[in-house]
C-alpha cells in the first residue's frame, strides 16, 4: 500500500485507482525485456 502522504505515494495511489493495464517488465537471461501487458483492478487494501 503506498504511503499516500507523501506526493509520489499520493500519484501512485491514483495511477492504481484509475489505471486499468500496468505493465509488467522481466529480464531474460540475456539481459532483453520482456514487458507484457497486466489487467487489475486496485482494491484500495494491502495484500
Amino acid at each position: 500500500m503506498p504511503d499516500t502522504t507523501s506526493e509520489a505515494g499520493g500519484h501512485a495511489e491514483r495511477r492504481l485507482r484509475e489505471e486499468r493495464i500496468a505493465w509488467l517488465t522481466t529480464v531474460r537471461a540475456d539481459g532483453q525485456p520482456q514487458s507484457v501487458p497486466v489487467w487489475f483492478l486496485w482494491d484500495g487494501e494491502g495484500a
